[in-house]
């Protein structure tokens, strides 16, 4: 019986060690694994195995993720549109285009309009313009950066009506759009919001304005150098000065003496692009003296090296160093001195006494 039993025991030892040699032997190929467990009960294996395939970066992957997309949980519809995203499946763009319109959580909502942005496809526009009106808020932000990844000029109308939405994160990312978008029919909206309640939009809205690039907003951006906050006027005068207008060179010298060493390094960079020899100079040079942080030192430093170079500035040589004996040297010298006097002295012999 003992027998029996150790024969037993020897075969399943046997049975085990072979089989984890083949296991050894074969190791598991992380996409046929992934692939395996879309398909898992588990709706949480099946969100995870979206996510790899989307590590993985295996376009072939994509006919197989796509029907996620109607899967019944929305953390895995969610995945299944970021990863469709990763691998830029164009061919999923007009299921994520429905799926921004109808689906019911909102988290999947933002992720499809995230990975619309990731895609880049034209053909996704009307849906995201659609999305703009959404009732939750980051669905809206998100519609709105892919429209401005998008530069869809079909956006603008839409755009300029989110420009007076009564949330100010809003009003800031169709500000922001506009801007990357750059058509003119976005100006009426964009000079309406440099009286915008809130600081930060009408700064948001200086930036798109300057980066339409066009000299007719100038008259614009000449009225924000006199609002009632620095962050604004600073934002302002650099826009100026990116259009090649000094008009904001005061500001920038001002906001040199700034609390803040963000605005600090704004001022130098702004002062960099038109400032003068006499005064940007020396505002630059003395700004450099009295900085503490060793950051914005830096920054004013290097603005200082381009006004110069801008200017035909050059800088003049440094000066030849001049030894300089210490007082110490210098005695001992002189006593060195002394002592080779004394020591290269004749001495005289007494003369011999007579008797």
């Amino acid at each position: 019986m003992l027998t029996c039993v150790l024969s037993a025991f020897l075969g399943l030892a046997l049975t085990v060690s072979a089989q984890a040699a083949g296991a050894a032997a074969a190791p598991v190929d992380p996409y046929e694994d992934a692939l395996s467990r879309l398909k898992n009960s588990d709706p949480m294996a099946r969100r995870q195995a979206a996510g790899d395939l989307g590590t993985l970066g295996r376009r072939d992957a994509i006919p197989k993720v796509m029907p996620l997309l109607g899967d019944g949980n929305a953390f895995v519809r969610a995945v299944a549109a970021d990863t469709l995203g990763l691998l830029r499946a164009n061919d999923a763009v007009p299921k994520l285009s429905d799926l921004l319109s109808k689906d019911k959580d909102a988290a999947v909502r933002q992720s499809v309009a995230t990975a619309l942005a990731y895609i880049g496809d034209p053909r996704a526009a009307e849906a995201l313009v659609a999305a703009l009106g959404d009732a939750e808020p980051g669905v809206r932000y998100a519609a709105a950066r892919t429209l401005g990844a998008l530069r869809s000029t079909k956006a603008v109308a839409a755009l300029s009506q989110a420009a007076q939405d009564k949330d100010p994160g809003m009003r800031r990312a169709a500000a922001s759009t506009l801007g990357q978008i750059g058509d003119r029919a976005a100006l009426p909206a964009l000079r309406g919001l440099l009286a915008d309640s809130e600081p930060r939009v009408r700064v948001d809205a200086i930036r798109a304005l300057a980066a339409l690039s066009d000299p007719v907003v100038v008259p614009a951006l000449t009225d924000a150098l006199k609002d009632a906050q620095p962050s604004v006027r600073l934002q302002a005068a650099q826009a100026l000065a990116r259009l090649g207008n000094s008009a904001g060179a005061e500001t920038a010298y001002a906001a040199l003496k700034d609390p803040e060493a963000a605005a600090r390094q704004q001022a130098a960079n702004t002062i960099a692009l038109v400032g003068d020899e006499k005064s940007g100079l020396k505002a630059l040079s003395e700004a450099f003296a009295a900085e503490k942080d060793p950051n914005a030192k830096g920054v004013i430093d290097f603005a200082r090296t381009q006004l110069k170079a801008r200017l035909g500035v050059r800088s003049a040589p440094p000066a030849p160093a001049v030894a300089v004996s210490s007082p110490a040297a210098k005695g001992s010298s002189s006593s060195a001195r002394v002592k080779t006097k004394v020591s290269t002295k004749k001495k005289t012999k007494p003369a011999a006494k007579t008797q």
